[in-house]
């Protein structure tokens, strides 16, 4: 879609246009033959195909110029817009000749035995509408999901880890607009919790390398299989890939994980007071889990032209982009200019989470070189580039991918 709103003021100018071509150019028929002024505005914005019955000659003019020729001949005039523009009016000389242009924009004049003026107004086309993006099924190659941490989790530890490897587990996880991971463990299996002891496990999740990173903390005091203890740990698993690469979408709870684990861990054993210490880099881990967590994400921009008080058009793009916790952050409309060779940039941020009534100055979305294809009345995406940045996570990748069709 594009503004089809054609400017007045142009209109209004056409004829000092004209009338300074007269004079600059010097418009006279020379004795030989006949001379026409042809104006294009703006500058490479269109060209113009011509051909004439006496001399038989043709050619194509790229800009502003002049055609002579034979007292009688006929002249063939042919306008094309360039690539992103539309034709909006031709003139010869006061009157307007858009009307007698056939379907292909062409137009016949003579037998000629005058000079005349011959005005064509092109115009950049500005693509309008509302689009749609959100992450493809399968994701490409360098291009990171946004998870939302936030559900239930069970399943076995990995094997890989000390003491309680292989035991069930069962947790609840809570995750802020940053990342922040709080994580309310619900039972591990042969383990009872201390109700008095201070304990608590914390973490972050980032992107790091287009893949998902987890680091968590914990503190923790109680009796295991029957020994009396207490100990604290930290551990990130980095590079995370989860098989099906959809397997976090809503309605399949299997998240089959697996990734590069780093950790260290202090146990005491409360009663030989024992203590013992246990650290890995870089260790493979396969962490198989049950969760209702989601990575579904979608942001709705519509692109639309306004007039102003001097009725001049001004272009703005709004959004609101749906998290993948469910929440919907509404983005205030902003001025943007299209060019033909850089498209579009749009940047959201500092938008209002629908959801609480407060600015959300975390999260971020940017789509640069948004291209169309544009021809006449009609204009589709052709690509561009989109960043994003919400959750404590970010990424980035090719337009098309996220488009909706």
């Amino acid at each position: 879609m594009f503004n089809q709103t054609r400017y007045l003021k142009f209109s209004r100018a056409i004829p000092l246009m004209l009338a300074g071509l007269s004079f600059g150019y010097g418009i006279t028929a020379q004795a030989a033959g006949i001379t026409w002024k042809i104006a294009m505005t703006p500058s490479k914005s269109g060209e113009i195909a011509w051909a004439t019955s006496s001399p038989q000659k043709s050619g194509v003019l790229q800009a502003s110029g002049s055609l002579s020729f034979d007292d009688g001949s006929l002249v063939d005039l042919t306008f094309t817009p360039k690539p992103g523009y539309r034709l909006v009016t031709v003139y010869k000389n006061l009157e307007n000749w858009t009307s007698s242009l056939d379907g292909n924009k062409h137009s016949q004049f003579g037998p000629v035995h005058n000079p005349h003026v011959i005005a064509a107004q092109f115009e950049l086309i500005t693509p309008t509408g509302a689009y749609d993006f959100s992450p493809p099924e399968n994701l490409p190659e360098g291009v990171a999901a946004i998870f939302n941490g936030t559900g239930h989790y069970s399943g076995n530890v990995p094997a890989d880890m000390p003491i309680v490897h292989d035991k069930a587990f069962d947790a609840d996880v809570a995750m802020d607009e940053s990342g922040k991971l709080d994580i309310m463990p619900n039972s591990l299996e042969g383990y009872t919790p201390d109700p008095n002891a201070n304990t608590s496990i914390v973490g972050t999740l980032k992107t790091r390398n287009d893949k998902p990173e987890v680091t968590v903390s914990a503190k923790f005091k109680g009796q295991f299989e029957g020994q009396n203890g207490e100990g604290s740990g930290v551990g990130t698993l980095s590079n995370i890939d989860t098989q099906p690469v959809n397997s976090l979408q809503a309605g399949d709870p299997t998240l089959d994980s697996s990734g590069t684990g780093s950790y260290k861990v202090k146990l005491k054993n409360s009663d030989s007071r024992l203590k013992v210490n246990h650290s890995a880099n870089d260790a493979a881990i396969s962490a198989p889990v049950t969760t209702d967590a989601t990575r579904d994400w979608s942001v709705h921009v519509v692109i639309s032209q306004e007039q102003d008080a001097k009725g001049k058009s001004i272009t703005y793009a709004q959004g609101t982009l749906t998290l993948p916790t469910g929440d919907n952050i509404a983005f205030p409309k902003r001025k943007v200019k299209y060019s033909t060779t850089k498209g579009y940039k749009i940047a959201f941020s500092r938008g209002t989470n629908l959801t609480s009534d407060s600015v959300d100055k975390k999260t971020k979305l940017t789509i640069t070189n948004m291209l169309f294809d544009c021809a006449d009345n009609s204009c589709a995406l052709n690509d561009g580039q989109i960043s994003y940045q919400f959750l404590g996570q970010k990424g980035k990748g090719k337009l098309s991918d996220f488009l909706i069709d």
